[in-house]
């Protein structure tokens, strides 16, 4: 269950990552 959980967090936290990333591009451009 803790790995299961663990990597859930993990792809959470970096998809969190890339859409921070990609507003910001965003936010540049605009």
């Amino acid at each position: 269950v803790k790995d299961k959980l663990g990597s859930e967090v993990y792809v959470f936290c970096k998809n969190l990552k890339v859409d921070s990333e990609g507003t910001e591009k965003l936010y540049r451009e605009a």
